[in-house]
């Protein structure tokens, strides 16, 4: 069952109405840009895990993959390696070992995953028994297992991802907040819980314009709620400082007539 945690915007409200009011934009507009402002502070806000950490705790130690054959002049033809962190020719360059301990674990989840056949339904590009024409091992399992945790570190943040797109696609040709290219970049199409955020576009409720956002992923529920407070806040500041601005001007407006 989802964990749903409720915020206060008495205040935010009231700020968003005085803002409108001075700055004459349109309000179904102004809700959706500051909902999908929200999303994208939320997305930067989110704490992510510490990749080094998780390399760290998998005991993993990383290394660079030979990735290409090159030919110069000098050396003739031969294996050039990859630096670490980059790709070539859309390969990793950069992989990760284990010692002794690290292999038992790997060793023992493989063997655990093959007698509860969950290796059947997985696809042919993941490291397991049988796949492949000589077979997975423990070691490119463990590549592949310390490689998905550690890029997946920001998971939970993309989980807002859904729900800016949604709001940010309302208000085309008005500026907005962006969040994390990394993030962005990494989660284009969102899998598991984190696609299931949404976003619904503002629309009139009694006499109010209301707008609903929600990130679905989980682990939300543990590190979500002071971000978006955050965001939210944030968000309120950026119009009070307007509205801050906006008055100063009228009371030099009045001072100099």
């Amino acid at each position: 069952m989802a964990t749903i945690f409720k915020l206060d915007s008495t205040d935010f409200n009231k700020t968003i109405e005085e803002y409108i009011s001075l700055s004459r934009k349109e309000l179904l507009t102004e809700v959706n840009r500051r909902a999908a402002n929200i999303c994208a502070r939320a997305v930067n806000l989110t704490p992510r895990a510490n990749i080094d950490r998780i390399v760290r705790d998998m005991k993993a130690i990383e290394t660079v993959k030979a990735s290409y054959v090159k030919t110069t002049k000098r050396k003739g033809e031969f294996v050039a390696l990859g630096k670490g962190g980059k790709t070539t020719q859309g390969a990793r360059t950069v992989g990760y070992m284990g010692k002794a301990e690290a292999f038992a674990i790997a060793n023992w989840r493989l063997r655990r995953g093959k007698a509860l056949g969950f290796y059947r339904r997985f696809p042919n590009s993941f490291a397991g028994p049988g796949r492949g024409k000589s077979g997975g091992t423990a070691s490119q399992y463990f590549d592949r297992f310390v490689t998905t945790h550690r890029s997946s570190s920001g998971y939970i943040a993309a989980g807002w991802l859904k729900a800016f797109n949604t709001l940010r696609e309302m208000v085309k040709g008005v500026k907005t907040l962006q969040p994390d290219k990394v993030v962005a970049n990494y989660f284009k199409t969102l899998k598991g819980s984190a696609g299931r955020g949404f976003a619904k576009p503002a629309m009139m409720v009694g006499d109010v314009f209301k707008a609903v956002f929600a990130n679905a992923a989980r682990g939300i529920d543990k590190v979500g709620r002071m971000p978006l407070r955050v965001a939210m806040r944030l968000e309120e500041n950026d119009m009070k400082d307007y509205i801050a601005r906006k008055n100063q001007q009228l009371l030099n407006t009045l001072a100099r007539s």
